[in-house]
């Protein structure tokens, strides 16, 4: 019956979105959503990249993913980022060589950018520590097994980041981007795509 009424939207959402903004960002939208919307049914999926885009309209309704600074997403930006390598507050696994890097998921913008760095300035690394998972690259950083790259706005607690005095240079920006089919959405996909974008708030151009 519900979803026979003009006024009241239903169905499913399946969104792909990137570790950590599917652990701060979405959760209270997500709720406050559906205490409106009862009749959506909602489910997210994490650990994406730029490939996943590829299943847009097919068993994906909306993507948040990573783009590098100067990119020409056609999706909506949602954030700019700027990255920075960070290590642990009390160990110093930034001394050690070659280096301990913990790296993210295969075809992820971060890892791109830290082999980049890596191999520009000449140092000896190797990969520490791998996984597909925020958290657990945070985990392995705080421990002092290794160094990673994160959005400046997610080094979590237990971590720094390192800078030039540490032997480390800044690194680009990255855009958090909130990708839709090319197609026009569902009504109750469009008012969850909407919802987002006003409650993250797009930078100016």
């Amino acid at each position: 019956m519900a979803a026979l009424r003009p006024d009241v939207l239903s169905g499913r959402i399946r969104i792909g979105a990137i570790d950590q903004f599917a652990i701060v960002v979405l959760p209270p939208l997500i709720a406050r959503f559906s205490a409106a919307h009862p009749a959506v049914r909602i489910e997210v999926e994490t650990g994406v990249t730029q490939q996943t885009r590829d299943r847009l309209g097919l068993d994906l309704d909306l993507l948040v993913t990573l783009y590098a600074h100067d990119a020409r997403p056609v999706g909506t930006v949602l954030q700019r980022d700027p990255v920075v390598w960070a290590t642990a507050r009390r160990q110093s696994p930034h001394r050690r060589s070659p280096l301990p890097v913990a790296l993210g998921i295969q075809g992820g913008v971060l890892r791109r950018m830290a082999v980049a760095d890596l191999q520009a300035s000449g140092r000896a690394w190797h990969p520490a520590y791998e996984s597909p998972n925020t958290a657990a690259l945070e985990a392995a950083v705080r421990q002092g097994l290794a160094v990673g790259v994160f959005r400046r706005r997610n080094v979590a607690e237990g971590l720094r980041p390192l800078g030039p005095r540490d032997g480390f240079g800044p690194l680009a920006d990255v855009l958090v981007v909130l990708d839709a089919p090319p197609h026009a959405l569902p009504r109750h996909v469009q008012a969850f795509h909407d919802l987002i974008v006003e409650s993250v708030g797009v930078p100016p151009p």
